[in-house]
């Protein structure tokens, strides 16, 4: 299988995998490409622009290409669309089998948490803001390191600087990035591979709701990971900022959201302006949970506890079978 490696919905060396991938045709008469076991979207990600042109150009059938993917949604009429599950699903019960976390810690309870390995233009933005305003109300982790050559390559601020404005990334991302990297040396690990990804629950009592900050914001994509499944695991309310129908997707797969608290209109707003809609409807509910006092935050949550409970027992009973059932 050839691999196609991305960070941003941009692949990585695009013309040495077009060799490959021809070079495969050649031997082979067929190829399988996998998309570095996620789940992007092969349209915005420029896959099906780079196959259409070996095709075109060279002659080859479409039908001969294998596209392995763990995005539920991923479609095409020509090319051979092979969908895994998403990844994390047997660890992450595991975890929940193996540990019992403590319950909210209503007497020094925050109200926000935001954790982030690799950084992107809309995770930067979000925990800019997040930090900027209510950085004494928040549990969070931010792994950039400018020392290290992998961060410093994808810190995104340029895509950010683009997005929002130049003053507005100075001005709010360039102060917080002087903060960087803000670890927690009890479950500092980076990069966050399994099991240690499900460390970080035992930070979940100390807060409220997670900012859950998914691998991609653009295309059409539903692929959830690891960030999804840990406020599951942890019974904690969540704000999602993901592809547009992330959490319509959910509740196909059997889970409840949180519209009975919060707008949750960013759902569908999140493929407009680039996500700038979303990531603002989120930022105006985190103001209006902000002003919130402990005793109203206990309050809410011990209204959720139905949906929270809900979404634990239906988490520990998931198949990876369930996928197919739902997006065939």
């Amino acid at each position: 299988m050839i691999n196609i490696p991305h960070i941003d919905l941009k692949i990585w060396n695009p013309e040495f995998k077009t060799i490959e991938i021809v070079s495969e045709l050649q031997q082979h008469g067929n190829v399988s490409i996998g998309i570095d076991g996620e789940g992007s979207d092969c349209e915005t990600l420029g896959l099906y622009k780079l196959l259409d042109a070996v095709c075109s150009n060279l002659g080859y059938t479409p039908g001969a290409i294998s596209i392995h993917t763990c995005n539920q949604l991923e479609h095409h009429s020509c090319y051979k669309i092979i969908k895994h599950p998403p990844l994390y699903i047997p660890s992450g019960q595991q975890f929940a089998s193996q540990h019992t976390l403590p319950e909210k810690r209503w007497d020094a309870i925050k109200h926000f948490g935001i954790f982030v390995g690799r950084s992107s233009w809309q995770r930067l933005w979000m925990a800019s803001h997040t930090w900027s305003n209510y950085g004494d109300i928040t549990s969070m982790t931010y792994h950039y390191d400018s020392s290290v050559d992998y961060h410093r390559t994808h810190l995104s601020f340029d895509e950010l600087a683009y997005q929002i404005g130049l003053p507005n990334a100075v001005n709010t991302a360039g102060k917080f990035m002087q903060q960087l990297p803000i670890k927690n040396e009890s479950v500092d690990s980076y990069p966050i591979l399994t099991p240690a990804h499900f460390a970080i629950a035992k930070l979940y009592p100390d807060f409220f709701v997670e900012i859950v900050c998914e691998t991609f914001l653009s295309g059409n994509s539903f692929y959830p990971t690891e960030k999804t499944w840990r406020p599951f695991i942890c019974r904690t309310p969540f704000l999602t900022l993901g592809p547009r129908g992330f959490l319509a997707n959910l509740h196909k797969l059997g889970f409840r959201t949180f519209s009975q608290w919060w707008d949750e209109s960013y759902d569908q707003d999140a493929d407009l302006d680039n996500g700038r809609i979303a990531i603002k409807c989120i930022q105006q509910t985190q103001q209006r949970l902000s002003i919130l006092s402990t005793q109203e935050l206990e309050g809410m949550y011990i209204d959720m506890k139905d949906t929270l409970e809900h979404n634990y027992q239906h988490f520990m009973q998931l198949k990876e079978t369930d996928f197919v059932k739902i997006w065939p």
